[in-house]
């Protein structure tokens, strides 16, 4: 796992890596000296989590708390989780195994006040090749941006 900043995102804010207990998490506490995203918060994180499966592929080897936890402070969570549930992609059909091994992820995410921004059914996969692929990005770009706006216009109300 490799972070990048820019050096300007750097001179406006204080970055610390986390790194927690569990292998294949990794996290970012991201402060200022002013309020952000116009609430009273002056920190955020943002929590990168890479989980696979173990040999007998319906066990994750990263818990949900640790995708999702309870700090109080605006996190967002990116990573390939390698869950597949039909809340994010209601027109595939999964076994019943999978259903089973995602539900606490989705359980837990939902529970912490979590909101998946994919698209339902749209998947991001690197590296982006082919002509299919761009299109495809931009097409979750902004439908993620969308989503964004959409939850953001909920909680001001």
């Amino acid at each position: 796992m490799a972070a990048y900043a820019h050096i300007s995102f750097l001179t406006g804010y204080t970055v610390l890596p986390r790194v927690g207990e569990e292998d294949h998490v990794f996290a970012l506490d991201i402060s200022s000296q002013d309020a952000l995203f116009g609430t009273n918060f002056r920190s955020f994180r943002i929590i990168n989590a890479y989980s696979t499966n173990t040999c007998d592929h319906g066990v994750h080897t990263i818990p949900p708390d640790a995708c999702f936890p309870d700090l109080g402070v605006p996190i967002l969570v990116v990573g390939d989780l390698n869950i597949h549930n039909p809340l994010s992609d209601p027109l595939c059909s999964f076994s019943p195994k999978k259903i089973s091994s995602s539900s606490p992820y989705v359980e837990k995410a939902a529970e912490a006040g979590f909101a998946l921004l994919n698209p339902h059914g749209e998947y991001i996969w690197f590296p982006l090749v082919g002509k299919a692929r761009p299109h495809r990005r931009l097409k979750v770009e902004v439908a993620i941006k969308i989503k964004i706006k959409i939850i953001q216009s909920r909680i001001k109300r």
